[in-house]
């Protein structure tokens, strides 16, 4: 019987440095310089995401959720970067076991504010702890999905807008060393691009790896972004 060798060890490839900052940036739709400044910080700017301690400056994939979600509750819920800042401090003081609590938690967002579900309560982390009860937005954060062990997968935006964005793209650290691919599948989905520049069409490509021809080009359009 041929043994099996387990690559990463008793690590936790979610908290492994694996992704360069560009290549983050590409994946998550965030320009390099503002990623930068999150995991790094700059002169006057606190940095928001601490990534590894010894990672050259790579994300972790849980780094990589954590400035998904930051990016969205940004850009579609035009959360500001001091508020959600102010959030994380809470949430750490809420849940002090969590490293990475904007990718571990269950999160909600609610009128640019940013909430905890915790014992069916929504506890509004912005406003120090106080309780609210509200309807909540989740199309964000409901593309970063959970297993019993906490983060399983994230699926990156292909399409400006999340509720139009299908989930046919996945990020799982555990397929292709966390690369995106095509879901169901370890089909990379810079492969697809480089088939397509190559000069392969679409349906030839639907045909190779029997997808369907709208996951070829969602890879495609996912890839142009």
């Amino acid at each position: 019987m041929r043994r099996t060798t387990n690559i990463y060890g008793n690590r936790d490839p979610r908290e492994l440095p694996a992704y360069p900052v560009t290549e983050a940036a590409h994946y998550i739709d965030v320009p390099v310089s503002t990623l930068r400044a999150w995991i790094g910080g700059q002169r006057g700017f606190r940095r928001i995401i601490n990534v590894p301690t010894v990672s050259d400056g790579q994300l972790s994939f849980y780094n990589l959720v954590e400035a998904f979600v930051v990016n969205g509750l940004r850009r579609k819920h035009g959360i500001p970067l001091q508020k959600l800042r102010r959030a994380v401090e809470s949430l750490k003081s809420l849940a002090p076991d969590s490293k990475h609590p904007l990718a571990e938690l269950d999160l909600q967002t609610f009128a640019r504010d940013l909430f905890l579900d915790s014992s069916g309560k929504l506890v509004n982390v912005s406003r120090g702890g106080q309780l609210a009860i509200s309807e909540v937005l989740r199309p964000v954060l409901e593309r970063v999905e959970k297993g019993v062990s906490g983060v399983a997968r994230l699926y990156p935006l292909t399409r400006p807008e999340p509720g139009s964005s299908p989930k046919v793209i996945v990020i799982d650290p555990r397929i292709q060393f966390g690369r995106p691919v095509i879901a169901g599948t370890g089909i990379p989905t810079s492969v697809i691009r480089e088939r397509w520049k190559a000069g392969d069409s679409v349906s030839a490509l639907a045909e190779d790896y029997d997808r369907k021809i709208e996951e070829i080009e969602e890879a495609l359009r996912y890839e142009a972004a």
